[in-house]
């Protein structure tokens, strides 16, 4: 699927700051700083996510002997373990005057599924900032993703 011009697209976790949101520019994370008519620059990369994963513990002993009848169980037990999947999304950044600034969130994973690799070296400009909108049904979509905007692909 080719992407049109003006073609819409939404920005997510702005609200975060986790995975290189920050910087020693802005007092809070850099993608509250994100307002309408702002420019983002979308570029592919991969992150490493954590993942709790709950194995089950296996005992020897998982039954309880009972005078009568057949034995109890004992609840499963489980264990967790850390461990972390390399993904691959698109990075936002924010673009002033042609030059790449801080990194701000990424492409929701609808339009990264819709569009894939081709919002690579994408500008998009920024038409709603979920946090700031009038409608509540906006802000309380904005909170779920962490800060959500919506723009139109420019270049």
């Amino acid at each position: 699927m080719t992407i049109r011009p003006f073609s819409t697209i939404e920005i997510v976790g702005l609200s975060d700051g986790g995975f290189g949101r920050t910087c020693g520019i802005h007092s809070t994370n850099c993608g509250v700083s994100v307002k309408v008519d702002t420019n983002l620059k979308l570029i592919k990369s991969t992150i490493e996510v954590p993942l709790i994963e709950k194995i089950p513990v296996v005992s020897e002993e998982n039954t309880e002997i009972k005078k009568r009848g057949r034995p109890k169980k004992k609840e499963t037990q489980f264990e967790e373990v850390f461990t972390t999947e390399v993904v691959e999304c698109i990075k936002a950044f924010i673009w002033i005057n042609g030059v790449e600034g801080c990194f701000v969130g990424f492409v929701s994973k609808p339009f990264l599924k819709l569009y894939g690799s081709e919002l690579d070296g994408r500008v998009v400009h920024i038409v709603t900032v979920g946090w700031d909108s009038d409608v509540e049904a906006d802000r309380r979509r904005s909170l779920e993703h962490n800060g959500l905007v919506s723009g139109v692909i420019i270049a």
